[in-house]
Order: structure tokens, then C-alpha cells, then sequence
């Protein structure tokens, strides 16, 4: 008799213990083994998870978890068309179940280009979200004619940046036309009339003075 209740006490021990659906505390929070009727559980480094809760298994074959416990979850973020948040302690991705379709019609922002650096377009949704169109940098010429008669060459074509004025280019293809000219008398100042041309981008610009 004393043999057979030996028996059965030796055979509850060894027992592996069963996880009670609903236990939500740590049930072994301070190491990743634990002993329990002369068993040592070994548990997986690796978080297991579901929408609610996640939890350590054992990886010694029992039917038993260790650190099971609800999500901490931290806020709302946007990502693509929807939400998500997520566990800072397993990761677990969780997605708003609420669909919301983005209107960009609530604000717009806009950075400009300028000559080395791209600028956008973000238009926004009430929610945060935005859609972003890119304004690639790039140089915006214009020509232009500077005279200065008083100089053995009276005029010179150039192209200058309307983003930065220091940048400017001088076309190779310009020349000025003297049209009209009268020299001046005692009683009438003279005059010179001048036409000047500058090609610029396979366009030809003129210019009077």
C-alpha cells in the first residue's frame, strides 16, 4: 500500500503543470527556468503572442509560460492608409481596426526648391497623413542685357539664376549692331543706337538702346 501511494505522488510531481486560461501574472518573472516538482522548465528566449497578451513557452516539451502579460502598447502611428501601434516589449504590430479614407484637402505645405537642394509639396489630411510631391533643385535663368556704353564692348548678354543672382552664365553667341548713329555738333548731341542679340538655349533675344 505504502509502495503505491509513494507511486502516485512520484507521478504528480513529475507532472508537467498546466496553464489556467485567464492567468494573466508573471508566473516566473525573474529567470527564464524554473523548478517545479524536481522538473526544471526551460523557457524560449523568443516572445509568443496573440492580440491581446504575450508570454514566454517552454521549449522542454510542458504545457506551461512564464511572464504572461498584456501588451504595452504605445501610441497611434500613421502608416500608409491605416494605424498601427506596437508592444514595446514583444513588438507585436497591431492595426486600427477603424478604416479611414484621407482626404488631403486640410493644409498644404510647401518648401521651394533652390538651386542644389530638392524642396516638396505636402498636402495633409486631417489625421496627420500627407502626400508628398517632390520640387526637383534646379537653376531658374533668365537673360539679360547690361549695358554700360561707356565701354569699349557697350553691352553684355548673360543669364542669371532667379533662385540665387550669383549664379550667371554668359552665352558665347551674342553681338550688338550699331543701327543708327550721329555724331555730335556745337548746337546737337549726337547719338548711337544700338541693337544687341544673345542666344541662349537655341533661343535668340534682342535688345534696343
Amino acid at each position: 500500500m505504502l509502495a503505491a501511494i509513494m507511486a502516485l505522488f512520484l507521478m504528480m510531481v513529475t507532472t508537467s503543470c498546466q496553464y489556467i486560461e485567464g492567468l494573466q501574472s508573471n508566473l516566473f518573472p525573474s529567470s527564464s527556468s524554473s523548478s517545479i516538482g524536481g522538473h526544471t522548465h526551460v523557457y524560449s528566449s523568443v516572445w509568443s503572442y496573440n492580440e491581446t497578451h504575450h508570454w514566454h513557452n517552454t521549449i522542454c516539451g510542458h504545457d506551461i509560460v512564464s511572464l504572461y502579460e498584456t501588451h504595452t502598447f504605445g501610441e497611434w502611428e500613421n502608416y500608409n492608409d491605416s494605424q498601427i501601434r506596437k508592444c514595446s516589449v514583444c513588438n507585436y504590430t497591431e492595426t486600427s481596426k477603424d478604416v479611414h479614407v484621407h482626404i488631403y484637402n486640410h493644409y498644404s505645405e510647401v518648401v521651394e526648391a533652390t538651386c542644389t537642394v530638392d524642396g516638396y509639396t505636402r498636402d495633409y489630411c486631417v489625421c496627420g497623413m500627407y502626400k508628398e510631391s517632390i520640387i526637383e533643385a534646379h537653376h531658374d535663368y533668365v537673360p539679360y542685357f547690361d549695358w554700360c556704353v561707356s565701354e569699349p564692348i557697350p553691352v553684355i548678354f548673360s543669364a542669371y539664376c532667379t533662385r540665387n543672382p550669383k549664379h550667371i552664365i554668359y552665352p558665347e553667341n551674342q553681338w550688338v549692331n550699331i543701327v543708327e548713329s550721329k555724331e555730335s555738333t556745337c548746337i546737337e548731341q549726337g547719338f548711337i543706337h544700338y541693337v544687341a542679340y544673345g542666344i541662349y538655349e537655341g533661343k535668340t533675344y534682342s535688345e534696343e538702346y
